[in-house]
């Protein structure tokens, strides 16, 4: 075992590549057949294996090729003719000395990892030996379809066909809505632009459903409040409601008690401060185990500053953090030392050194017990959890931990919990298994384990129970009706991919196809979404600084495909007229501006709740009349003003004279989210306020 552990990847493959050929295995361990779809991109290290097993099994790739025609030549000069096998049939030029100006340009700028795959399973291919397996004998799946001419379709038909520019511009039709671009001022102004495009596309089509719209963003976590304050906020009884879907998060964003995993098992190198432990007491379970109630946890929080806790379990705890402190002043057990003896004690002076806090006092006082449990019991794991152990013993010991300190009641923290017990016991196999038997430190398998748990979870096909918002990947995008990319600026796609020093694929000159590189993944993922959007493709990224109204300039990416637009079309009678101008939306700054409510504004929104703002009902009177205080002002009187200062205003200062409005205007409807009264209140407020204005008055309570 000692010297198979030696070997390198590479004498590994070496010697599986010698195994396959001799035949000295068993092959009935084997499957009959391999079939591989859903893959972009594989090394030529996969490609060796995958040729090498299938002289012993029936080995199926299957590949999507965004053109029909043989295309590996056509990105780069000094690569012409270099493929010495070719299945894909040759379209005819014009010149094979200018094969590379004879495709299409988007699909040699975003292609790279597409040619260099090509290449690669050209070198493996002997299409002539089954291709007679195969029904019709059709081994390249390419079906011709009818266009309905709209831009989008053009552009993929272009790529399917290899088809170069044409000599003259091809029109624009301007009811075309296929291609759309979008200017934002923020990645929130994003999201509220399309939640109206959302619900607009939806109300025009009524075969349009959820499930067949996609939204895609560089970094899924970058965005995920702003989904979640956008599409989250609306009732599901509001004709606005879009049910939706966030793929592709962190499980330890969206499960908490993955992140009171990882604070307790890296606390040994951590401070362990206010903020930490206030985190593992929101958990429900870690609270159910400590019988510490939730409405408790704000005294809690408070005595906690005012206690002096800062940081660390103990003493002992801070030295390990390099700090020699015998006494562990500020730390939790001399915090708890405090409560508990002003509890006991009350303002009495110093008990044994130990300075009584005696704010402690109530019914919530019996949290500080359920905190001293923890602590307690965290301050009995600390010992052991500081030494190194084999894998083996790590697992069983967290298993033990777990249980100490997790009671599980709902079904969500069930499912986690469980994973976690599924994941330890995965470690622990396959420690076995490789025989792995030396000694970690616990942050090394606290590390691991919340790998295997998001493995495990990221891996589970989505509900698709309304619109996905997720992130870029390889097939993501086959295919949906709609599709929308978020984010799409200068800088955050493609995606920057930090390189290490010895990274060798990152040098000039030892870069091989098949090798990874993030920058060309992003082309290709963003040429495959641009090939799989069939009815429509809606670009959208931050245009505007929201400091100084300066421009920011699109992903290089985008500003390719509106280069190619631009040269390519023009717009149907007005040759004048910038194509790009009427595909490109600017929205404002503000999701309320005025040019949202204006009828001939080229940009609308459905957030009705603004229009009050710039469109306030009408009021027979809006004259204030001087304020004549009353002799005797009534208690309830007083709450009534600190309560709702402006319901008291316009009920005391403006009287009976004023007509309240009986209902709302029909321009407010179907989206009303406030009541009668509320409205009422903010018309007569906006119509008061408009005519203090105009007159330059300055008016008092």
């Amino acid at each position: 075992m000692g010297e198979q552990a030696a070997l390198s990847r590479a004498d590994l493959h070496s010697q599986f590549l010698a195994r396959c050929r001799d035949g000295q295995f068993d092959r009935t361990a084997l499957p009959p057949r391999l079939i591989i779809f859903g893959v972009s991109a594989l090394p030529l290290q996969i490609l060796e294996a995958l040729h090498a097993l299938s002289e012993h099994m029936q080995i199926l790739c299957c590949v999507l090729n965004p053109c029909q025609h043989y295309w590996a030549d056509i990105i780069d000069g000094r690569e012409l003719h270099t493929a010495t096998r070719k299945r894909q049939s040759i379209k005819p030029i014009i010149d094979e000395d200018e094969t590379w100006q004879q495709g299409h340009p988007l699909l040699a700028a975003w292609g790279k990892q597409g040619r260099d795959f090509m290449r690669l399973l050209d070198l493996f291919d002997e299409s002539h030996q089954f291709q007679s397996q195969f029904g019709l004998n059709k081994i390249d799946l390419f079906e011709k379809v009818d266009v309905d001419g709209s831009i989008l379709h053009q552009i993929q038909q272009d790529i399917l066909e290899l088809e170069p520019p044409k000599a003259t511009p091809r029109e624009l039709n301007s009811t075309d809505e296929s291609l759309r671009f979008v200017r934002a001022y923020s990645p929130q102004r994003e999201v509220e632009i399309l939640q109206d495009q959302l619900i607009n596309a939806l109300q025009k089509d009524s075969s349009l459903n959820p499930r067949d719209i996609l939204v895609m963003v560089p970094e899924i976590e970058s965005y995920r409040a702003h989904i979640e304050s956008v599409f989250g906020w609306l009732d599901r009884n509001d004709p606005r409601f879009i049910p939706f879907t966030i793929s592709d998060q962190s499980v330890q964003a969206t499960h908490p008690i993955l992140s009171a995993i990882d604070v307790i098992t890296s606390f040994q190198n951590h401070r362990l401060g206010v903020t930490e432990l206030l985190q593992l007491l929101e958990l429900d379970a870690i609270r159910e185990t400590f019988q510490i109630d939730e409405a408790s946890l704000p005294y809690l929080s408070e005595w906690i500053r005012e206690a002096g806790i800062r940081w660390g379990l103990n003493g002992q705890h801070r030295s390990l953090q390099g700090l020699s402190d015998t006494q562990g002043q500020n730390t939790w057990l001399h915090g708890l030392q405090r409560m508990l003896v002003g509890y006991a004690l009350g303002d009495e002076d110093h008990w044994q050194g130990v300075e009584p806090f005696s704010r402690v006092k109530g019914v919530n006082a019996t949290a500080v017990g359920g905190l001293a449990q923890l602590i307690r019991r965290l301050s009995s794991w600390s010992e052991s959890l500081n030494t190194d152990k084999t894998v083996v013993q790590w697992v069983e010991l967290l298993q033990s931990l777990l249980s100490d300190l997790f009671t599980v009641t709902s079904t969500d923290d069930q499912l986690i919990y469980t994973r976690l017990l599924s994941g330890l016991g995965e470690l622990k196999t396959r420690a076995i298994d490789a025989r792995v038997d030396g000694s970690f430190p616990l942050l090394v398998i606290g590390a691991e384990l919340l790998v295997e748990v998001d493995v495990q979870l990221l891996c589970q096909r989505s509900t698709m129970r309304g619109i996905p918002f997720a992130t870029y990947l390889p097939m993501r995008a086959i295919p949906f009706r709609r599709i929308y990319l978020l984010g799409m600026q200068e800088g955050a796609y493609p995606r920057v991919q930090v390189r290490n020093d010895f990274d060798l694929m990152s040098r000039a000159g030892l870069f091989r196809p098949g090798d990874r590189s993030r920058r060309d993944d992003d082309r290709y993922l963003f040429l495959e979404a641009l090939l799989s959007a069939r009815d429509y493709l809606g670009v959208s990224w931050v245009a505007k600084s929201v400091y100084d109204n300066s421009d920011k300039p699109p992903s290089v990416l985008v500003a390719q495909l509106r280069d190619f637009i631009a040269l390519n079309w023009t717009l149907q009678g007005q040759l004048g007229h910038p194509v790009l101008n009427h595909l490109t939306q600017s929205h404002p700054l503000q999701p309320f501006a005025l040019s949202y409510f204006q009828s001939d504004s080229p940009v609308s929104t459905y957030a009705e709740e603004w229009r009050l703002f710039h469109h306030p009902a009408p009021l027979s009177d809006s004259t204030m009349q001087p304020f004549e205080p009353e002799a005797r002002v009534l208690m309830s009187e007083m709450t009534q003003f600190f309560t709702k200062p402006a319901r008291y205003l316009f009920k005391k200062r403006f009287g009976s004279a004023l007509t309240m409005p009986n209902t709302i205007p029909e321009d407010h409807e179907p989206f009303d989210l406030v009541g009668l009264e509320d409205y009422k209140i903010k018309a007569m407020a906006m119509s008061w306020f408009k005519e203090t204005q105009r007159d330059d008055e300055t008016q008092t309570i």
